[in-house]
């Protein structure tokens, strides 16, 4: 972002849903959080939800930026949405590890280190790079990264190692009670795949699935769907 950079802020239909979304997440992770300061489970919670809440963030700025504003300030806050969903299968999968109490696997010295580089990888990929995203676009509802022509070629391995994050979660749930109820654990299952496929089609795959360049834009949607479901199953068998 350059320095001196004019900043102004509009009121935009498009920043009505990552705004609810990030006040959700927020307020799920803190009451998560707040249940149990010191259960494993309920600080990656709250991880989850930091991650949500700054992916909703930079739908949030970059759709609240008056027209005309500089594409560096308007690719820095694109940039800090990529990087926030580049951590949020990092997050899924530590929450996993945790819940309802720590893995044997992830008490080893090394296994946050093996969590997290990942997500540092592609964080840097995406900040330090071109080959994710390399300048802006729009959708309809505001501003939004455009992705490079290498964008292909990076989607689907990031697609299995989100998709994997949430089945890991689900199966830790599962596992959670002896005889889970069938209903309770369909709820959630389905909130959880609900947010994921969709998710993978008109925000990961949809520009190599279509002509566009950027994705559709219902992120936000999504990370309410998965705060919702993932703050339930946590509470709800804690």
């Amino acid at each position: 972002m350059t320095a001196g950079a004019s900043v102004a802020f509009v009121l935009n239909l498009g920043a009505v849903l990552p705004i609810i979304a990030l006040f959700v997440s927020a307020f799920l992770g803190a009451y998560v959080f707040g249940l149990n300061p010191r259960g494993p489970a309920n600080r990656s919670v709250l991880l989850v939800m930091i991650a949500f809440a700054f992916w909703d963030l930079g739908e949030v700025v970059q759709r609240s930026l008056a027209p005309g504003t500089s594409s560096d300030v308007l690719f820095f806050w694109a940039r800090v949405t990529w990087v926030a969903i580049a951590f949020v299968p990092a997050t899924l999968y530590q929450l996993a590890l945790t819940y309802p109490t720590k893995a044997d696997w992830i008490r080893r010295p090394w296994a946050l280190a093996a969590i997290y580089v990942p997500a540092l990888a592609w964080a840097s990929l995406i900040s330090m790079t071109g080959l994710v995203i390399n300048g802006m676009s729009s959708n309809a509802f505001g501003p939004s990264a455009r992705v490079a022509p290498t964008y292909a070629y990076f989607a689907p391995v990031f697609f299995v190692w989100m998709f994997t994050s949430v089945m890991l979660f689900v199966r830790s749930w599962w596992q959670v009670r002896k005889t889970p109820s069938r209903w309770v654990f369909g709820v959630v299952l389905l909130g959880l795949i609900a947010g994921t496929v969709p998710a993978a089609v008109t925000e990961l795959l949809w520009p190599i699935l279509s002509s566009n360049d950027t994705r559709v834009g219902l992120g936000s949607l999504y990370t309410l769907t998965w705060s919702i479901f993932i703050a339930y199953a946590v509470v709800r068998y804690r």
